[in-house]
């Protein structure tokens, strides 16, 4: 599908007490979406025309909206290094209000939980990290394309749907997306090589993890049932009938750390099933997942 976001954030954060902080926000974006038109080829049809056809994807949908949203949440933060943690946690509680009367086009209330915790094996050298995180909206159900955000408060931005190095390594992106999801990371971090080199702390970092991602709720699509099986589209299966499950992954990564805040990433992920990504995926980035 074609879409254009334009987004206009500001957060605030604060110190309530000891390791606990409040945030609060206000986030507005315009979105423009439609069916995919390629400069250089054409789609006999796509899965936006499909599902819009079926009204899965409502009319007054289709073409983009506007999502004005009141941020507010809660954080604890025991971290000892902000960037290359060994312990502590970090938990947070977040919700999004955006209600019609704020200029949304179809109001919603999201909410967004999650767990960050780093258990040291071996002082600073082995580290076990894991985070959980569930999100979903209460009451009535959003408009699609509001569907696929991480919602965030801070210095970072809304990361857009599950797969992908920022979420779950090694599944395609977007390819998780319902009305309440979950998803889960762990890895097992070791610093195997420290050393001093031009009055620079530098390390070198193995680690191997192992993702996943679910929907907890997902929409009716009964109507897709004109569509199943159709070869006529080039699409054989666009309902398996299977139930859902997590979808899974495995990987392991390398990294380049300087000053314990400075870090280039490598990373490898393979999805366990076909469908989430038929082939591997390497990714090249700085910092940890989490």
């Amino acid at each position: 599908m074609d879409r254009m976001v334009h987004t206009f954030k500001v957060d605030f954060t604060g110190k309530i007490i000891g390791n606990f902080y409040w945030k609060t926000g206000y986030h507005l974006s315009h979105f423009e979406t439609g069916a995919f038109k390629g400069e250089k080829y054409t789609l006999p049809i796509t899965l936006f025309e499909i599902y819009k056809n079926s009204g899965i994807i409502p009319e007054d949908q289709a073409e983009g909206g506007i999502s004005s949203a009141i941020r507010a949440g809660v954080m604890y933060d025991s971290r000892d290094f902000e960037a290359a943690p060994s312990k502590g946690i970090w938990a947070e509680a977040n919700a999004a209000f955006a209600p019609e009367f704020l200029g949304t086009s179809i109001g919603y209330t999201k909410y967004n939980l999650t767990f960050r915790h780093y258990l040291p094996i071996s002082k600073d050298k082995l580290v076990f990290a894991y985070r959980l995180n569930c999100q979903g909206f209460l009451g009535q159900s959003p408009a699609f394309y509001v569907l696929p955000y991480d919602i965030y408060l801070g210095t970072g931005y809304d990361r857009d749907g599950f797969g992908g190095y920022r979420t779950v390594r090694g599944l395609m992106r977007g390819r998780v997306q319902g009305a309440h999801t979950c998803y889960f990371n762990t890895e097992l971090r070791w610093k195997f090589v420290g050393f001093h080199l031009w009055k620079q702390n530098i390390a070198l970092a193995l680690s191997g993890f192992f993702d996943g991602a679910r929907v907890l709720k997902g929409f009716d699509i009964s109507g897709l049932s004109v569509y199943e099986n159709s070869q006529s589209i080039g699409i054989p299966i666009l309902r398996s009938g299977e139930k859902e499950k997590f979808h899974l992954n495995a990987g392991g990564g390398f990294r380049f750390i300087m000053n314990r805040n400075f870090i280039v990433a490598l990373e490898y992920g393979k999805a366990f099933n076909t469908q989430d990504n038929s082939k591997g995926a390497l990714y090249i980035n700085t910092g940890f997942l989490f």
